[in-house]
């Protein structure tokens, strides 16, 4: 998975890429730092500026859907046609 940054301050604009154990760990390394940007007293991010990509995200979505709620975290989840299908 590659997510946006969801560090305060200069690190705005930077892409991360988060490794863990599983697709459940990721999910939830990945909401820590979306909601400690969020919830940062020095500069909060938007919600709007903070971006997350899955190569399958049909496979994340209900883990995403459940951490991010436990977090707290606003989401949009779009998924679109494999590129390969679009030829």
């Amino acid at each position: 998975s590659i997510g946006s940054s969801a560090l305060p301050g200069a690190d705005r604009g930077r892409v991360e890429i988060v490794a863990a154990a599983g697709v459940q760990d990721e999910i939830v390394e990945l909401a820590r730092r979306i909601k400690r940007g969020l919830t940062s007293a020095l500069a909060p991010l938007g919600p709007s500026e903070v971006i997350v990509v899955f190569r399958n995200l049909r496979e994340a979505a209900p883990r995403i859907r459940e951490v991010f709620d436990e977090f707290g975290i606003p989401y949009s989840l779009e998924v679109a046609r494999p590129l390969a299908a679009t030829t």
